[in-house]
């Protein structure tokens, strides 16, 4: 018993405990740039969970804004055509979501090399 306590009061104490993953930042959209002609990602094709609600493509380009709807499994749902502008021309996160996505990102990654010696 006194071995067990030794060793679960080591691992508190070096850093091991395990800890939960930063969370997600409270990113609510994502927008997708569609051309016409050319190939969307599949991986981004599967993850949205109302693709038959997507309209058929007029335009040359255009921009589809999406719901995010979980972020483990990556599931977005079609809300809307918007303006291009609204989509920065790329895609993706708007400018001040996507700071804060990186910044989880870097979190994420100090977080699991913190645990890395846990499983040496």
């Amino acid at each position: 018993m006194k071995i067990i306590l030794i060793l679960v009061a080591s691992i508190f104490l070096s850093g091991c405990a395990v800890g939960s993953m930063p969370e997600f930042p409270g990113v609510k959209n994502h927008y997708v740039v569609e051309v016409r002609d050319e190939p969307q990602d599949k991986k981004l094709l599967s993850s949205i969970v109302n693709a038959d609600e997507v309209p058929e493509m007029q335009e040359v380009v255009r921009c589809l804004k999406f719901d995010i709807v979980s972020k483990i499994p990556y599931k977005i749902k079609f809300v809307s055509v918007e303006p291009i502008a609204a989509c920065n021309m790329v895609g993706g996160y708007l400018p001040k979501d996507a700071q804060s996505i990186y910044n989880w990102a870097q979190d994420v990654s100090d977080w699991a090399d913190k645990r890395k010696k846990c499983f040496r």
